[in-house]
């Protein structure tokens, strides 16, 4: 069974679909409860803020396939999905609440103002923006949502409020001018409370036939065969058809273009994960040199200390012995045999009986003790400087391990 990192990987470079349905039914029992929890057992309230983590989850995939475990990012995103569901719910409440003592407070008041309002309403209307006016018509006077005002005219919800808001503002200012003086508020209430007046059946009658013929002596006018009604549906037909396709092939171009920049996303975030990787690699390596490097100054150290603790236990004394460490088959303390010729480190080694398989024989470190100053280290390439570096008493030789 594939690991969470897995799934996550797959969805966010292959777009596998299923990997990330296994995700949520591995995960969404986890999340739901924990929304639950925070809404107080609201189970519908629950619901909009799991759907709203998960969509964020699949957003977020490519950046979260890096992490060890996705349970702590999900508590998380639930915990500020379910604070800003609750934050958002209380405060439609809360305007619930205003509204509603504003319409028992205003309601006694609301006929009086739409008599003021009545004659001159067409005309402040026409001073606004058409976007605006649009607003106004379909919230006040088509009765309309604000939800299906925001579907009219391409906007969200809350979009299509702050439209109306501003434009029943402009609407008191013009309103002001003319010696109506009200609130935003009071106007809202005003239109909503308007007298509504329906036309008499028998005019929509006659608006109906005579359009209709009318249409039919325009068609006879340009040569054309009298349009019937179901010709004249069949055309409006057409035409909602080609506004529905023209807003689905703009739809589908938004998503083409969101689309590709999340591509350019995943690729920019794949060469970040390359350029990283190998940034840890090389500081794997530098970490490797430089705890050799510890324990070799430690190792030095220490035979320092002993060498030192010796002189002063007694009179010096040359001491014809050389120190072995490290990747080696013997070690220890080798005393050197008289000879007419130095001794190699070629010859040193050998005589020890040579390297053990890790052994790194580009990197021998000789310590030496020089006698009017601090050791000297030397590092020494085997292949290269074997043959022809000699060892003298004294020197502490270490063999490091090689990186495997």
């Amino acid at each position: 069974m594939d690991d969470d990192a897995e799934l996550l990987r797959r969805y966010a470079e292959e777009k596998a679909e299923t990997a990330f349905a296994e995700l949520a039914r591995r995960h969404v029992d986890f999340v739901y409860a924990a929304a639950c929890r925070q809404t107080r057992g609201n189970s519908a309230l629950a619901e909009d803020i799991t759907q709203a983590v998960f969509t964020d989850f699949a957003r977020k995939a490519a950046a979260l396939s890096r992490h060890e475990a996705i349970v702590g990012w999900l508590h998380t995103a639930t915990r500020f999905a379910a604070g800003k569901a609750i934050r958002t719910d209380a405060r439609r409440r809360a305007r619930e609440r205003e509204a509603h003592a504003m319409n028992e407070t205003l309601r006694d008041s609301a006929a009086t103002d739409w008599a003021r309002l009545d004659p001159v309403i067409d005309d402040v209307l026409g001073e606004l923006k058409e976007r605006e006016r649009t607003a106004i018509l379909l919230r006040f006077f088509e009765r309309k949502s604000l939800a299906e005002v925001g579907g009219c005219l391409s906007l969200s919800e809350t979009a299509a409020r702050s439209c109306v808001d501003r434009a029943l503002e402009k609407m008191r200012e013009r309103l002001a001018r003319r010696g109506i003086d009200s609130t935003a508020a009071a106007l809202a209430l005003a239109l909503t409370n308007q007298v509504a007046i329906a036309a008499p059946g028998r005019v929509a009658a006659r608006v109906a036939s005579a359009a209709i013929q009318g249409t039919r002596s325009a068609s006879s006018v340009l040569g054309s065969k009298p349009a019937s009604a179901l010709a004249l549906t069949m055309v409006a037909t057409g035409a909602i058809f080609f506004w529905l396709q023209q807003r689905k092939n703009e739809s589908l171009l938004a998503e083409t273009i969101r689309l590709r920049a999340v591509e350019a996303d995943v690729s920019r975030l794949r060469d970040d994960n390359a350029r990283l990787k190998a940034t840890r690699d090389e500081i794997v390596r530098l970490r490797a040199d430089d705890s050799e490097l510890i324990a070799l100054q430690e190792q030095v150290a220490t035979l320092t200390k002993q060498l030192r603790d010796e002189a002063r236990a007694e009179p010096p004394k040359p001491t014809p012995a050389v120190i072995l460490s490290g990747q080696v088959k013997s070690t220890g303390r080798f005393t050197l045999k008289p000879s007419a010729t130095p001794l190699t480190l070629r010859e040193f080694i050998e005589q020890a009986g040579g390297f053990t398989d890790g052994a790194k024989q580009s990197g021998i470190r000789v310590t030496r003790t020089m006698p009017n100053g601090p050791p000297k280290m030397f590092t020494i390439d085997y292949a290269k400087e074997g043959a022809t570096f000699t060892v003298e008493p004294g020197d502490v030789v270490y063999v490091p391990e090689g990186l495997r």
